[in-house]
């Protein structure tokens, strides 16, 4: 496994590690790659055989996006496709076994130790229908309706917390999106208030005591300091399993968010920056800066709602294409009339 470089938004997200995040980031801060890769890699192995909802607005985006970024970041960890997960096909017979069979593996990614990811969208609704999760991941979730996420969606995040009663990821929600610009996005703010800012700050400390020890364990070279160490490690990661359950005041652990894609300059240097502002023009200050635009009742763009827009797809044509086929997708996995005339 490489060694993996952390802008700070993305080691803020993981030192966290909340059971519920909505992370509002600018574009290129490895939403997918680093977080959501992360994240579901360590629920695949701290909740064996739970299952986790892949969401989008559409199934396509998810081929094209979500998932081909998410594979990148596993395999930054090590973890290799028919190896240490399968998508698209049933898992071999001696991993571990799901809680939830999902109802076609066609649509589902499997992971060794049992835990799956059945993949469903909005404009696909037969693959949500009738799923028991223990969480959902959504990438691009300005773009999702709110209304059927939360009837269609939430409910779906219903597994019985006995389960894995001892978890502060059960039932976990993790959304990730740049900057909403549309009304229909504006419900993913609503979830700053639900945020409890002292948990977090504690929580912050605490993992970070954690990696420090792990840093010193690595470098003792003495069987007994090791041991001592190795203890308080155990303690701290105790404390830290507590401090994500919450209390009966604020359950669980929620994160709220907010990055511009300057905070991955690093990475991807100034010349990107001064590209997309070229590029974008009026979009630059929400997809890069992260800045939340102004929307009055007058603007036109308030006016729009899901109604205004069209998103087709021939999935006939896309599953045809398979898992791997989303570098060959074309102009054929749009839904259009073939007939049609001038």
């Amino acid at each position: 496994m490489e060694n993996l470089y952390l802008n700070d938004p993305q080691a803020k997200v993981l030192l966290v590690d909340p059971q519920i995040a909505v992370l509002i980031y600018g574009r290129r801060l490895g939403k997918s790659t680093e977080i959501i890769a992360h994240l579901s890699a360590k629920r695949a192995f701290d909740m064996p055989g739970a299952s986790f909802l892949m969401l989008g607005k559409t199934y396509k985006q998810i081929l094209e996006r979500t998932l081909a970024a998410t594979k990148t970041g596993w395999l930054k960890r090590g973890y290799i496709e028919d190896v240490h997960y399968v998508v698209g096909k049933r898992p071999p017979k001696n991993w571990g076994q799901p809680k939830y069979i999902p109802s076609s593996w066609e649509h589902s990614i499997s992971w060794i130790t049992g835990t799956v990811f059945p993949i469903g969208s909005q404009d696909r609704e037969g693959l949500v229908n009738s799923l028991t999760c223990h969480g959902l991941y959504a990438d691009e979730a300005k773009f999702i309706d709110p209304i059927r996420f939360k009837e269609d969606a939430l409910p779906v995040v219903s597994a019985p917390r006995s389960q894995f009663p001892n978890s502060p990821h059960n039932r976990s929600i993790i959304l990730c999106t740049s900057m909403p610009a549309l009304p229909q996005g504006q419900w993913l703010f609503d979830y700053k208030r639900l945020m409890d800012e002292k948990q977090i700050e504690r929580i912050i400390k605490v993992a970070l005591k954690v990696e420090m020890l792990k840093n010193a364990y690595d470098d003792a070279t003495n069987e007994g300091t090791k041991r001592t160490i190795l203890s308080d490690i155990r303690f701290f990661e105790e404390s830290l399993r507590l401090l994500r359950l919450g209390n009966p005041k604020h359950p669980g652990c929620v994160l709220y968010d907010e990055a511009s894609t300057i905070a991955n300059l690093h990475i991807i240097g100034l010349d990107y920056i001064r590209q997309q502002r070229e590029i974008l023009g009026d979009k630059f200050n929400t997809e890069i800066l992260n800045i939340k635009p102004k929307i009055t009742d007058q603007a036109f763009y308030s006016q729009l709602t899901d109604k205004h827009f069209v998103s087709m797809v021939n999935y006939t044509e896309v599953d045809s294409l398979g898992f791997s086929g989303a570098k060959k997708f074309n102009c054929k996995c749009d839904d259009y009339n073939k007939d049609a005339t001038l």
